[in-house]
């Protein structure tokens, strides 16, 4: 009896533990972008985008990259101003069409 008693809590605590990390990682991911104003930033700003949808793990080639005119002066932060800059970096995040390439990713 003092088996299944302790089998029954062990199993509730690896279900609590695991419904508070799944609870966690949706939180982290649904966090929004902060966006920052740069101040070196002036209105038309050419940002390095990807050209489309790159998998975790991509090694980024010209190809891979476009620059896009950012409109106003409110650009992210860490973001990559030349394509050689990011040329040969790998992504550590997935990373969807249009969506600029940052440091943090």
């Amino acid at each position: 009896m003092n088996r299944k008693r302790t089998l029954i809590v062990l199993l509730l605590a690896l279900l609590s533990g695991g419904l508070a990390g799944y609870s966690a990682l949706r939180y982290m991911r649904a966090r929004p972008q902060v966006v920052q104003v740069d101040p070196r930033a002036a209105s038309g700003v050419q940002v390095v985008v990807a050209a489309r949808d790159l998998p975790l793990g991509t090694i980024l080639g010209p190809n891979d990259v476009t620059l896009v005119s950012w409109p106003g002066n409110a650009v992210p932060v860490g973001y990559a101003r030349t394509i050689p800059e990011v040329v040969g970096r790998g992504l550590i995040t997935p990373v969807k069409m249009n969506e600029p390439l940052l440091d943090s990713k």
